[in-house]
């Protein structure tokens, strides 16, 4: 086959002769989260035809198209709205995980069926606060037998969320009232779940074995590290150096390092033996793309529905276990922090700064502390 013309795609020879193909979108496509930059490859054929997805994504994106392929939302519409915010400046100024976090919420919010529309394509000016009220009680999914609500936290977010973006929507002359304001939101009680180290064990390997692999990477990213779910999702190939785990954290922007030798071989071997793809460490084998925080929750309910876990189990109690299990294995405040990365206000002893030393510290005291549970000494 001769040589191929597709837009970004490159061609690059490699020290056996042989030709790879590579996927380089513009950068604007890439901070937008259309196309990332990917490796694709020796087989000129799948190359070209992934290319060309990526370009008509591209190309949508650029034509105004969302990815269901429709336009964009009338104007003075809840969508329109979102759009808005998602343009502005308010927006962009957060931090990455932030912007996600906003993005998620407003997207359940927009694709939220009504009785015949979305409350995307519902006019903002016309949503009332009893419209809201109700609308807030279906997003809680109220468990019949109990009367308690399965997914407060959640429906918290969004109505935090759209509460933001009608206050901004005040002040730009869009809407004159906000039906999210004052509303009696209940509080979430302090999750605690914990899960076992045999059922994060099981959930490593039925994923490997439903073809979700990525799950169990990055469980073990998340639960192994005691790092947030989306750090251990959006963790790059640039972090790991083949000896150590360097974690800038979304959230915080602290900066983490794990040693994976002598106390991580299992994920040390785990990372080596992962292609890269991308210049994202965790792949979704289905859309061959980074994991967005909604298709991980999807994924790990999956993975914990096959493996036949209580289905209280969150992807986000992965960083908790991890962080149980150093706890019990001994491991200081310094120590846990310079693993996890928090920044406990309350510590009233005098203050460490967090380093590699006391990270590799308390991973050796895991360690140990699961040497003892098997041998039971």
């Amino acid at each position: 086959m001769g040589e191929i013309k597709i837009r970004y795609l490159e061609t690059r020879r490699l020290a056996d002769g042989s030709t790879a193909y590579y996927y380089h979108p513009p950068k604007p496509a890439q901070k937008a989260g259309i196309a990332l930059s990917e490796a694709l490859g020796k087989d000129p054929v799948a190359a070209a035809a992934r290319a060309g997805e990526q370009n008509k994504r591209i190309d949508d994106w650029r034509a105004g198209k969302d990815e269901g392929g429709g336009q964009r939302p009338v104007e003075g519409s809840i969508a329109w709205l979102i759009e808005k915010f998602e343009a502005s400046h308010q927006y962009k100024r957060k931090k990455p995980a932030t912007r996600a976090f906003y993005s998620g919420a407003l997207k359940a919010l927009r694709e939220y069926k009504l009785k015949s529309i979305t409350v995307g394509e519902v006019q903002a000016r016309k949503l009332s606060p009893a419209h809201v009220d109700s609308l807030y009680l279906e997003l809680q999914k109220i468990e019949p037998k109990t009367d308690e609500p399965t997914q407060l936290p959640w429906a918290n977010a969004i109505m935090r969320s759209a509460r933001r973006i009608f206050n901004l929507g005040i002040r730009w002359g869009y809407v004159t009232a906000n039906p999210f304001a004052h509303m009696e939101l209940s509080e979430a009680p302090a999750r605690e779940t914990v899960i076992p180290r045999d059922h994060v064990d099981l959930f490593c390997a039925t994923a490997i074995a439903i073809g979700r692999r990525s799950m169990a990477l990055w469980a073990r990213l998340s639960y192994e590290l005691c790092q947030r779910a989306g750090d251990a999702r959006s963790l790059p190939w640039s972090r790991y150096n083949g000896r150590e785990v360097q974690v800038k954290q979304g959230k915080t922007s602290a900066l983490v390092w794990a040693p994976l030798l002598p106390d991580l071989p299992e994920l040390k071997d785990m990372l080596d033996e992962t292609p890269r793809v991308s210049t994202i460490i965790v792949i979704d084998e289905k859309t061959k793309q980074p994991y967005t925080i909604y298709n991980l929750s999807k994924a790990f309910n999956e993975v914990r529905d096959a493996a036949g876990l209580p289905t209280e189990y969150q992807a986000r109690d992965m960083r908790r276990a991890g962080m149980d299990e150093t706890g019990d294995a001994g491991a200081t405040d310094d120590e846990l922090r310079s693993l996890s990365g928090h920044k406990d206000r309350n510590v009233v002893h005098v203050y460490v700064k967090p380093n590699r030393r006391k990270a590799a510290n308390a991973l050796a005291k895991r360690r140990a502390h699961r040497s003892e549970k098997r041998t039971g000494k």
